[in-house]
């Protein structure tokens, strides 16, 4: 595919101040670059370093720092690679994949497109994006055959163990309000299941800081996620994903996960924000996690899990309830 030129805005770590640059769109480059001096000027900090290929063949070692960068409408925080001075910038494909981005190389412009939180392979056959409809059909088969009880003894679904040990971020992100979500987090509602690697989440506010603190405690950055956030491996080598919120629930959920731990003793997303976390990621893995957590849950946590839902998703307050009624029946 042929490269062609966008408006970028590059921006400073906090996203208060931007330089606007006429940068190539190169879907062949890994990363966004931009000349050295300009990244200074702007306070990015070089935080790893990594070999690139070029068009050549030979490999060059170059600085990369995280920062913020607009372009079409669309804003976040990306890698930035150092380039040598006199370096045209570069719009890389993480940068396109990360503000959405699709590429119309007739038309030599960037499009705006839908992100997905489904695989290719489970968007058959529904349409692409349409969770709600995917998420019913899989409720109404479950709701169809279910039977009650779960071949689990009540005593071995009210404990909760931390068997696997993972990753404590608390001292990297110390004064960072911060959660574990994903897998590693229902051991706190339901029985443990194994899951290796660690997923957690901070505010969006957050984000360069927090990326900052994990590269200088020797956390290794290993790649962007599609959904926002980034992937790294802690100095143990376990892999650690840090999701960055934008929800309009993200900084009342993480203020409370600080005082909802774990039996390791980190913070945990509570269980409201959790399932409505889980409830729109739309994987049947997500929603048999909701349903056994929601079915253990006390007549409490249900009524602050439904208040959140009809303050951030009433279009999905049905589907919660069939999820509670499949929960419920395995513990009868």
């Amino acid at each position: 595919m042929g490269t062609f030129q966008v408006r970028l805005e590059i921006g400073d770590p906090q996203g208060q101040r931007y330089v606007s640059q006429m940068a190539l769109v190169d879907t062949g480059a890994t990363y966004t670059t931009a000349p050295a001096s300009l990244l200074r000027d702007l306070g990015v900090a070089a935080m790893t370093q990594d070999e690139f290929e070029l068009a050549d063949g030979r490999v060059v070692g170059q600085d990369i720092g995280f920062t913020w960068v607009r372009a079409e409408g669309r804003a976040g925080i990306v890698p930035v690679v150092f380039g040598d001075e006199g370096t045209r910038p570069l719009v890389g494909a993480v940068t396109l994949e990360v503000l959405r981005l699709g590429v119309d190389p007739v038309r030599q412009r960037l499009t705006p497109v839908r992100g997905l939180l489904m695989g290719s392979a489970t968007r058959d056959p529904f349409r692409a994006g349409d969770r709600s409809r995917v998420r019913q059909t899989i409720l109404g088969m479950a709701l169809r055959r279910r039977q009650r009880g779960s071949g689990t003894g009540a005593a071995a679904l009210k404990e909760r163990t931390a068997v696997m040990q993972y990753p404590d971020l608390s001292r990297a992100l110390t004064g960072i309000p911060w959660a574990i979500v994903g897998g590693v987090a229902t051991r706190l509602y339901m029985p443990e299941r194994a899951t290796l690697d660690l997923d957690v989440a901070v505010h969006i506010q957050d984000a360069q800081e927090a990326r900052k603190r994990l590269a200088e405690a020797g956390y290794r950055h290993v790649g962007e996620l599609s959904i926002g956030g980034s992937s790294w491996v802690s100095p143990s080598e376990q892999e650690v994903d840090v999701l960055e919120l934008t929800t309009p629930w993200a900084t009342e959920a993480l203020a409370q996960a600080q005082s909802n731990r774990d039996p390791q003793g980190q913070p945990v997303l509570p269980l409201p924000y959790f399932v409505l976390m889980k409830l729109q990621a739309g994987r049947v893995q997500d929603l048999a996690d909701v349903a056994r957590m929601l079915g253990q849950a006390s007549d409490d946590a249900l009524a602050a899990v439904r208040q959140a839902f009809r303050r951030y998703a009433p279009d999905d307050i049905a589907d919660l309830e069939s999820l509670i009624t499949l929960g419920k029946l395995e513990t009868q």
